[in-house]
């Protein structure tokens, strides 16, 4: 028999599950933290929510200006090619993207007419007329 001490090799499988276990919960954690990291995600949440509750505000025969600087800027630093802004006017959500994935989604209560909503990436800016 080449193995003297019989706890010894018992004690190997358990430690082995323990370490295997540890890395299925440490590195999930750590790939979200990194990811919270950038910030891009909570940048997505605040901007899309603020320019779908100011489409909401906008009354009839309104034009609104949102300034998007920082929107576009991201978008550029993560080598983002889509599009940034994307609004679906039969459902009427709108989502925003700066970085690959799914983004963030939200709902806008007033009706909106296909086209109504510009997006000019050039000047940083976009125009709604109701």
């Amino acid at each position: 028999m080449l193995i003297k001490n019989k706890k010894a090799s018992d004690m190997v499988p358990k430690v082995v599950i323990f370490i295997l276990l540890n890395l299925m919960f440490i590195v999930p954690g750590f790939i979200f933290i990194s990811r919270l990291g950038t910030g891009d995600d909570f940048f997505e949440k605040k901007e899309v929510r603020r320019i779908a509750l100011s489409i909401d505000e906008l009354k009839p025969g309104s034009t609104l200006t949102i300034y998007a600087d920082e929107l576009f800027e991201r978008a550029k630093k993560n080598n983002f090619k889509g599009e940034a802004i994307v609004v679906n006017y039969t459902s009427g959500y709108l989502a925003l993207r700066v970085k690959d994935g799914a983004g963030n989604n939200f709902l806008f209560f007033n009706s909106l007419e296909s086209g109504s909503i510009f997006v000019d990436p050039a000047n940083k800016i976009i125009i709604v007329k109701k």
